[in-house]
């Protein structure tokens, strides 16, 4: 199973964030659907089915509260070619959650990236050149009340993320 701990985006979020990569931004090669749309906590990578009542427990100690996120930039990671759209000033309470989710799985034994933290909803894949400046600039801000734990599914098509696992912030 390839697992991630992450926050989903409400379906008004995934809407408005869609519109407004439709309208303002050139038309996209590799779109994400918007089915897709999520932010990444820490990734965990492909993990043994049998150790998820672990993961669960370790999450179930983690303690945060809910917070409120403003995604307000677009941006563009030229090697993998992922076009992003993220925040200029990340909450201290998701960096806070981020840290608390990574250390659950370290003390593990899971392995996670060692990349500093961008926090972002993916836009589209494998793109060759970043896009000119949106047309309308972005700003969607949601309240999170919950994290989860997503499985990434591949199929020939495509990918899907499943929530496996959720839990509320306060």
């Amino acid at each position: 199973m390839r697992l991630f701990f992450g926050l989903q985006l409400s379906q008004q979020s995934s809407l408005s964030i869609d519109h407004w990569r439709t309208t303002s931004l050139p038309p996209l090669t590799h779109p994400v659907p918007l089915v897709n749309f999520h932010i990444t906590l820490t990734f965990l990578g492909n993990l043994d089915q049998r150790r998820l009542g672990q993961l669960a427990e370790a999450a179930d100690e983690i303690v945060s509260q809910p917070f409120m996120l403003t995604l307000d930039e677009l941006g563009f990671w030229n090697k993998p070619g992922i076009l992003w759209l993220g925040c200029k000033e990340a909450s201290p309470i998701l960096l806070t959650l981020t840290t608390k989710t990574k250390h659950s799985a370290n003390q593990l034994g899971f392995a996670t990236e060692k990349r500093s933290y961008q926090p972002h909803v993916t836009l589209a894949r494998r793109c060759e050149s970043p896009p000119p400046a949106p047309i309308i600039p972005s700003g969607f801000t949601q309240e999170f009340q919950n994290f989860a734990l997503y499985e990434s599914v591949s199929t020939r098509s495509r990918v899907r993320y499943n929530i496996i696992n959720e839990w509320s912030l306060g």
